[in-house]
């Protein structure tokens, strides 16, 4: 029965190769399968039967084990460094894929609304999308210095918690910069004319100095950290101690001479 089943729905089981994962939806009636050669596979947990080949054709990384709370929904990390949500009982694909990481997802945590989905890549950044509109609503978040392998939101939704290779954790506030610009200004420019990310392609240099894609000082950081701060990260545990960053405005281009405060 299983393999009629199979042949119906256009591919023969014994012709996929390795099967990576296998893991039971929330009620046991399904089984989601992953292999680079079938792709992801539903099972009838009872007779053994293959009730859908949802993404036939396209090569797949892991079936991941992420659910969301109201058990409805499953996260699927492809290979194309994608994320989908699929129906946990049926057949269909509910939202995504998600497009933004340059390397594969690596772990993934539902909202507690079940509104929006955290991911974290081997790209070393953290991401948070929106499930209906399948835009993403905060992010990326850069800082960690190597693949991300945990994230997960707070219990109120206002941060997400990541801890990476680089042995650190970080929290991430979904709410405001931690760290802001009243005014960037560009050199030779006004308060009307903007720089468009004062925080875009953020670079370390090895005396501590936190940099710009313009090279502009944004802020120093204790060296021996194993990562290092960013706009949106209010703490960060590693080995070596704790860091936590207060809320606080930057002072770019002209307004550097703000930083003196005379005796």
């Amino acid at each position: 029965m299983a393999l009629e089943s199979s042949l119906a729905l256009g591919m023969d089981p014994f012709e996929c190769g390795i099967v990576q994962t296998a893991v039971f939806s929330p009620t046991d009636l399904r089984i989601f399968s992953s292999s680079h050669s079938c792709g992801i596979l539903i099972w009838d947990s009872h007779d053994g039967s293959l009730v859908a080949n949802i993404t036939r054709g396209r090569p797949h990384s892991t079936c991941s084990s992420t659910v969301s709370h109201d058990l409805t929904c499953h996260a699927v990390f492809l290979d194309d460094y994608t994320v989908q949500i699929l129906s946990t009982e049926a057949t269909h694909v509910v939202a995504g894929p998600f497009k933004g990481h340059t390397d594969l997802v690596t772990t993934a945590s539902f909202s507690r609304d079940n509104t929006r989905i955290v991911t974290g890549s081997k790209d070393r950044t953290v991401r948070v999308w929106n499930i209906h509109s399948g835009e993403l609503a905060h992010g990326p978040f850069v800082g960690h210095v190597d693949e991300i392998l945990s994230v997960t939101f707070s219990f109120n939704g206002f941060r997400v918690v990541s801890y990476a290779k680089d042995k650190s954790i970080r929290i991430w506030n979904l709410q405001e910069d931690i760290l802001g610009v009243d005014t960037p200004v560009c050199s030779g420019g006004s308060p009307s004319s903007p720089v468009p990310s004062a925080f875009e392609s953020w670079a370390f240099r090895d005396d501590g100095w936190a940099t710009n894609r313009d090279s502009s000082l944004l802020l120093w950081f204790p060296t021996d950290l194993a990562s290092a701060p960013s706009p949106h990260t209010e703490l960060i545990i590693t080995g070596t101690g704790s860091l936590i960053i207060a809320e606080q405005k930057l002072l770019l281009g002209n307004e550097w001479s703000k930083c003196y405060i005379p005796a």
